[in-house]
């Protein structure tokens, strides 16, 4: 069982860190962020920096303003605003929406939402940084799918009775 900023703390970073793809996840940080206590959230805060996760839950506090006019209420003063971070133009939040729907299927999608997440990164080299080795990865998980096609037989065998 987490306490309330530990449930605070993990909801907010887990939604950052999928770049907002589920606004479900999102929704849940307001709604528990609303019943924190003045102590619960100086926890918050204080788990935020013993963690280095400050550029998350700026984002955070940003989406959940831009999302759904909610301010967090969490004490994010000092916290440096992340590299890229600005508030959401319209054509962008729409985007954001049509992701939450799952469809990212084809590469430039996934890589909308990669960039989300690159956002949040601290300096423009770490930003290339992960672009370049998430790019690498579906490269070769598309290059072996590719080379090796799944047969019927194979399906047939993997699937439930």
């Amino acid at each position: 069982m987490l306490s309330p900023a530990d449930d605070a703390f993990y909801s907010g970073i887990h939604a950052a860190s999928h770049a907002f793809h589920r606004l479900r996840w999102l929704y849940d940080t307001v709604m528990i962020a609303n019943s924190l206590t003045a102590r619960d959230r100086s926890l918050v805060r204080e788990l935020t920096l013993r963690h280095a996760l400050a550029g998350r839950f700026v984002a955070v506090a940003f989406a959940a303003q831009e999302f759904f006019g909610e301010s967090l209420n969490l004490d994010c003063a000092g916290f440096a605003v992340p590299w890229l971070w600005c508030r959401l133009t319209p054509r962008h939040t729409r985007r954001m929406l049509e992701r939450v729907d799952g469809t990212t299927s084809t590469l430039l999608e996934k890589i909308g939402c990669r960039l989300d997440l690159y956002r949040m990164a601290g300096s423009p080299l770490k930003a290339v940084e992960l672009f370049a080795r998430q790019t690498d990865v579906e490269i070769r998980k598309k290059w072996y799918d590719l080379r090796n096609p799944l047969e019927p037989e194979m399906l047939a065998r993997t699937l439930p009775d």
